[in-house]
Order: structure tokens, then C-alpha cells, then sequence
């Protein structure tokens, strides 16, 4: 009678339980979980550096940087990932651009989410709200009494109203003549057309601002700014002015 047969049995090591045996297994260290090639070796289908079956967002696009489960980082919760993201520190929910980048539509120098007037022209010079610079000049003109001669007191102050107005070759200028209320309201209202057309005379003659750009109005007796009570009053309610504002522009 023969001595029955021992079988011998046989232990293959697979150390990283990748299922490849020790002694086939390239990448011998592969983490528990990750798929691997028929060498043992780890398969990043993405390329992120973490592998297929741990890898939580296998989809990840090529130059992204990841967390720990291969999901995409966005450190600015902007939409575009840490790695492609040029300009990384954008504001909490600011539109971007594909690159990351905060919008600014109409390219004045804050973006869209801060920009508190968002269709400032091009150009124009704008506060940290993104809203434009205004900037104004103010002419007056005071008159003696019935009278509506400029007094040559007062040509600096026209002056620089043209000077603004070359400046500013599309702003047009409304000159309001202005008198107190001694008199008729209908003398007077002839008086203060006599003053506005002066002080635009001077515009056009002296200071060489077409007439086209101009408008003269008479008001007479009837916006007075001081009580005419008092003859202080009265005179400063004799008067022309005209007030410009324009957008400041960039240089």
C-alpha cells in the first residue's frame, strides 16, 4: 500500500493586494484600492497623481491641482481650479472669465461684482466704486444797478469758463441772466437778456467759443438767490451764471 501523496501548497505574496503577485509586481507599493495595469502599476486615466478607484473625480482636467480624493481645488470658489486660475485671489462670487479672471464689461479699472456704475464710458476717470469723476466749474457774474456792462472784474472768471468749455469741445453752455426786483418784471426781464447776451458776447469775441455752443436766457426778477431786501441781496442777485460738469477722462 502506498503512503498517500502530500500536496504542497503553494503562498503567492501580493503584498499591496493589487492582485499581481510580488514577484511581477513593478510598483509593489501601489495603495489598496487603486486600479492597476497587468505590471502592478497604479492607472491614472486623469493624470492628477491619484489613481483610478480612489481618484473621487476621475474627469479632472489636465493641469489642475487636487486634494487628497483627486477632486479639483478652487481656493477662490471661483469656478476654475487652482493650477489654470490666473488670477487666483478673486472675490467671493465675481464672474469670471475662462481663465479664471474677474470681469470688468466695461474696462474701467473694477470688476463687475464691485463696480457700483457698470457702464461708465470708455475712458472716463472713475472713483473706487467704479463710478466717474465729475468735475464743474461755476461762473457768476455780478451787475451794478440797471446796468449790463461786464465789468472787466469779472473777465477772468469767463475766461475760465472757455477754457473749460475748449476742454471740453462737446459740453454747450446755458448763460442765465439774473436781476433783482426793483423795477417791472417785464423791464427787468429784458435787463437780464441784456446781461446774458453780454457776457456771451465776450465768450465769442474774446475768448473765441463759437456761438452755436451758447444759449442765452433772461430770467429777470424771478430766481433771486438773496433776500432783495437788502442791498447786499440785490446785488448778488444781479447777475449771470452758468454751470458745466463733465466726465473727467483718462490721460
Amino acid at each position: 500500500m502506498k503512503a498517500p501523496v502530500q500536496e504542497e501548497v503553494v503562498v503567492v505574496k501580493n503584498s499591496d493586494c493589487d492582485n499581481v503577485p510580488d514577484d511581477l509586481d513593478k510598483c509593489p507599493d501601489t495603495p489598496c484600492g487603486c486600479i492597476v495595469d497587468k505590471d502592478g502599476c497604479p492607472i491614472d486615466s486623469d493624470n492628477d497623481g491619484v489613481c483610478d478607484g480612489l481618484d473621487k473625480c476621475p474627469d479632472t482636467l489636465a493641469g489642475c491641482k487636487v486634494d487628497k480624493d483627486g477632486c479639483p481645488i478652487d481656493s477662490d470658489n471661483d469656478g476654475v481650479c487652482d493650477g489654470l486660475d490666473k488670477c487666483p485671489g478673486t472675490p467671493e462670487g465675481c464672474k469670471v472669465d475662462k481663465d479664471g479672471c474677474p470681469i470688468d464689461s466695461d474696462k474701467d479699472g473694477v470688476i463687475d461684482c464691485l463696480d457700483k456704475c457698470p457702464k461708465t464710458p470708455l475712458g472716463a476717470k472713475v472713483d473706487k466704486d467704479g463710478c466717474p469723476i465729475w468735475i464743474s466749474i461755476r461762473m457768476n457774474v455780478q451787475f451794478d444797478f440797471d446796468k449790463a456792462i461786464v465789468k472787466p472784474q469779472y473777465y477772468d472768471d469767463i475766461e475760465n469758463l472757455a477754457d473749460f468749455m475748449k476742454a471740453h469741445p462737446h459740453l454747450n453752455a446755458i448763460l442765465e441772466g439774473h436781476t433783482d426786483n426793483i423795477g417791472t418784471a417785464k423791464y427787468n426781464l429784458c435787463l437780464s437778456q441784456r446781461r446774458a447776451d453780454a457776457v456771451m458776447k465776450i465768450l465769442v469775441d474774446k475768448f473765441n467759443i463759437a456761438k452755436d455752443r451758447l444759449t442765452a436766457v433772461g430770467y429777470g426778477l424771478t430766481k433771486p438767490i438773496a433776500d432783495n431786501k437788502a442791498k447786499e441781496g440785490r446785488q448778488k442777485n444781479r447777475r449771470v451764471q452758468a454751470v458745466l460738469e463733465a466726465m473727467e477722462v483718462k490721460k
